[in-house]
């Protein structure tokens, strides 16, 4: 009957404390995560900046200067090279 009395007053024991070994796991965490959102504020602000030179997804990009001008050339990994063999060397 002790024995019992004793295994049930351990088991309430390791409850408690794993409760609040787990709150406290929790709470390093989340102060962790705040002072890493907190200094990454500034390279959040700047990402966002340069996110607004960009054009939107699924938006077509022309370029004007390839704008109703073809070209002859070799293709070489998917980009075009314009070969003039009609320069002059003088």
């Amino acid at each position: 009957m002790v024995a019992v009395a004793g295994i049930a007053v351990l088991a309430g024991v390791a409850l408690m404390l794993s409760a609040v070994l787990l709150a406290f796991l929790l709470s390093i965490g989340a102060a962790i995560f705040a002072w890493l959102w907190w200094n990454s504020r500034e390279l959040r602000r700047q990402m966002r900046g340069q996110m607004k030179d960009f054009p939107p997804p699924g938006a077509t990009v022309e370029r004007e200067a390839f704008r109703g001008n073809t070209y002859d050339g070799e293709v070489i990994e998917g980009e075009a090279i314009r070969v003039d063999t009609k320069r002059d060397t003088t």
